[in-house]
């Protein structure tokens, strides 16, 4: 057995201890330590510091510090580095849990995170599958061998069993987290399939060559779901989240018998009211501060109702829609649905512009109505945002975009296809307008190095 159960190990936050003695992080790694905050637990694991003197053994940075560790030992074999790469390997094993053939290293529930519930994610587990495989190289210890095949077997655990594996409506992705609807961040598939592709090469592995294929077969058909040409830049996600708030003339004449959001093909949600502790952006819900409960759904305590939505690009060009059904007791009585507006901020992402936009109006008569409303994408751009920039020393760079692209062209040398070729020249000239755009101004147009 390879790894015992999560619950055995320090998976949450642990105290600040005092830190074994570790080789000196690379130049590189050490430059980027003021944002990661590396610090390592007393079983070598590095983990994050967080403000409050703890440390989170965050699941990716096992791999950071792997990578690091092997790097240096290429440059000069040195035996501290030898001993330090076991000793990183094996904290990272102790804290996967084993489960049919799969080993898995779960993002625990931790409010600083805002993580619900455990979950695991394909850019994590898939970052481990090359420095695994080096370490058995180095060491000639068949369990680290054994340790990468079972981390490429969590990556085919489908999302319906609590996997991350998603197969929908022609495409096949691997999830870097697994949400409703699926997000399907692209950094993190390309990513995956790039690990994937470099332990294919080390390893021969026909099962990860098989992964592989399949999955790439399916990128080239959803890459223009990412081009977001307004701003010359691409997509980070295809869900994003939309408020909305229904103003009701006679609140008291009205009850709110159902709201639901169509979203994709097939994923169809009801929204409940929630409230503000419970809920957060990616969460479909009502405002339960504005309504309380009645016999066939909710009564409006005010005349404006406020409510969530998860929208999804996965339906794009189609529309998601919104279905509403209301008990109208008075004649005439205008219900405006509105939604809040948003701009882009290249640093901070999507921000709410505190203004409401009238987007549909209805004079509803006496008795019950099935309203169907279409969200037209025109209005919606943000949905599915850009990528940002991101301070690293002492400027801002954009890390995604150039991820995207350089992520395209290494899984290109085995595609060879004509789409992926298109989207990276596009994509790339997109940069090249970067300082002619004002809300790029004052940013580095470069890839970070």
């Amino acid at each position: 057995m390879l790894a015992a159960s999560c619950t055995e190990h320090q998976s949450n936050t642990v105290s600040l201890l005092p830190e074994p003695k570790m080789p000196q992080l690379g130049e590189r790694l050490q430059k980027l330590n003021s944002r990661y905050k590396i610090r390592f637990l007393p079983d070598g694991y590095p983990g994050k510091l967080l403000e409050d003197n703890t440390i989170y053994p965050h699941p990716l940075y096992g791999n950071y510090v792997l990578n690091d560790y092997l790097s240096q030992y290429k440059k000069e074999e040195k035996k501290e580095l030898y001993d330090a790469i076991l000793k990183v390997a094996d904290a990272a094993i102790s804290r996967m849990t084993e489960k049919d053939s799969a080993l898995i290293f779960w993002y625990e529930p931790y409010k600083k995170f805002r993580y619900d519930e455990p979950f695991y994610s394909g850019l994590a587990q898939s970052s481990y599958l090359v420095p695994m495989y080096k370490v058995y190289q180095l060491s000639g210890d068949e369990k680290y061998k054994q340790a990468s095949e079972k981390i490429l077997n969590s990556l085919m655990v489908p999302i319906e069993e609590n996997g991350i594996f998603l197969n929908y409506n022609g495409i096949v992705s691997i999830e870097e987290k697994p949400e409703e609807p699926p997000t399907v961040i692209l950094n993190g598939w390309l990513s995956a399939l790039a690990s994937i592709k470099r332990y294919y090469n080390l390893s021969s592995s026909e099962k990860a060559l098989k992964l592989l294929t399949v999955s790439l077969k399916t990128l080239p058909g959803i890459l223009y779901k990412y081009d977001c040409e307004p701003y010359k830049n691409t997509r980070y996600l295809l869900s994003g989240y939309q408020q909305f708030r229904m103003a009701i003339e006679e609140e008291d004449e009205l009850e709110i018998q159902s709201i639901k959001i169509k979203n994709t093909e097939t994923y169809i949600y009801e929204l409940e009211a929630k409230n503000k502790s419970e809920r957060h952006n990616y969460h479909n819900y009502l405002r339960a501060e504005d309504v309380e409960k009645s016999e066939n759904g909710y009564a409006p305590l005010a005349n404006h109702v406020h409510f969530n939505v998860v929208m999804s690009r996965l339906s794009f060009p189609k529309k998601n829609v919104l279905y509403i059904d209301v008990y109208n007791q008075e004649e005439n009585n205008t219900l405006e649905l509105q939604r809040l507006k948003y701009h882009f901020s290249a640093k901070k992402g999507v921000v709410n512009n505190k203004e409401w936009l009238i987007d549909t109006t209805l004079i509803l008569q006496q008795g019950k109505h099935h309203l169907e409303i279409p969200l037209y994408w025109e209005k919606f751009p943000l949905v599915g945002y850009p990528t940002t920039f991101k301070k690293l020393g002492d400027e801002f760079y954009n890390v995604y975009h150039f991820i995207h692209i350089n992520r395209l062209k290494q899984l290109n040398q085995l595609a060879q296809n004509d789409t992926i070729d298109y989207y990276i020249n596009k994509w790339e000239k997109y940069t090249s307008q970067w300082p002619k755009m004002e809300i790029y101004e004052g940013l580095n147009h470069h890839a970070y190095k």
